[in-house]
């Protein structure tokens, strides 16, 4: 929760103002596109911190497949070749007609949608507050957000192209003359299999990422300690996938301490550039 964030820090005597910049499904290589087309674009961050998850290493696509981006204005010009983007960009971004449009015939279409609220709160920072019920609910496991992962754990091994997008992503923001940070996503211990399986696995995966960024000369922060137990208690979850938004805000707390320390990644994190 960036408010959370930004409150955290201005009670150790820090001006900051962050934002949560993801969408929802979003994977390494549309990110690094994101980066690239709006954050940079539109923003001078002094550090970018970008966080990830088991799912997001082993099963890594490229931008052209993530769905969402078929339905996206802009999304859909930055994925062409078309010698006519740069004129369709600058209509876009001055006509509101066409911004707009098929908003009517969405709504025509299901009227119920111009009527109904978002159910999934977006603040003005950009943090999502988690929904759905818990994972100990009553329902069959693979009926819950992500319980289909946590019936057998994770299958699929880390992708070397998931980590060639992040190396991507670094460097783009190098080139910003922002620093980066990557940062690991606590999961729902399920989701990585049975014990003593899972712990293993587990294990891997964060001293995988702790390697590259090493290789990288990147900070990481694990706030696991590389225990897939870290996080083990269910009503921090609202399903397989999310905190409740009370957990996200008690791990936004935690990301901010790691912000407070004295060694020399604490400094950076703490003071930017």
């Amino acid at each position: 929760s960036p408010l959370v964030f930004d409150a955290e820090r201005a009670a150790a005597g820090y001006d900051v103002v962050s934002f949560t910049g993801g969408l929802g499904g979003m994977r390494i290589d549309p990110a690094r596109l994101y980066l690239e087309r709006l954050w940079l674009e539109e923003s001078v961050p002094d550090v970018v911190v970008q966080a990830v998850r088991y799912d997001f290493v082993s099963e890594s696509a490229p931008v052209e497949a993530f769905w969402p981006f078929d339905h996206g204005k802009y999304e859909q010009l930055w994925l062409s070749d078309s010698p006519l983007v740069p004129v369709q960009e600058a209509a876009l971004s001055r006509s509101r007609l066409i911004q707009y449009a098929g908003l009517l015939t969405g709504a025509l279409a299901r009227p119920e949608s111009a009527l109904v609220p978002d159910a999934v709160p977006i603040d003005e920072r950009g943090f999502t507050g988690a929904t759905g019920k818990l994972v100990g609910d009553r329902r069959p496991i693979v009926e819950i957000p992500g319980g289909d992962a946590a019936v057998h754990g994770y299958q699929a091994p880390l992708n070397d192209s998931a980590f060639e997008a992040l190396s991507e992503t670094i460097a783009l923001v190098r080139q910003s003359g922002a620093d980066y940070v990557l940062l690991n996503m606590p999961e729902h211990r399920a989701r990585f299999g049975p014990q003593p399986r899972g712990e293993e696995l587990y294990l891997r995966y964060v001293n995988a990422l702790a390697e590259f960024a090493a290789e990288q000369g990147v900070p990481f922060i694990d706030l696991t300690g590389g225990d897939v137990n870290a996080f083990d208690d269910d009503k921090l979850w609202a399903n397989y996938i999310y905190f409740t938004t009370e957990a996200a805000e008690a791990l936004t707390r935690l990301l901010a301490a790691t912000f407070a320390g004295d060694d020399a990644t604490a400094r950076l994190l703490r003071e930017g550039r």
